[in-house]
């Protein structure tokens, strides 16, 4: 099964965990988000729009 998890940045280290557990299961994350470069990016946004709207475009297109 091919999955995608959503979640607040605060919940980088939860998501990657689930993302483990269900790849060592044998899903396939379309899309890791944690692992963009400055994940971690805080709030506020407003401040990193440039950074934000690279991130959206790659969510929206599964990475690519």
């Amino acid at each position: 099964m091919k999955f995608y998890i959503a979640a607040r940045t605060s919940q980088i280290p939860r998501v990657r965990e689930y993302i483990t557990m269900l790849e060592e299961k044998g899903h396939v994350c379309t899309h890791d988000w944690t692992q963009h470069e400055k994940a971690e990016l805080q709030r506020p946004y407003e401040e990193h729009l440039e950074l934000a709207s690279e991130f959206a475009v790659k969510d929206v297109g599964g990475g690519s």
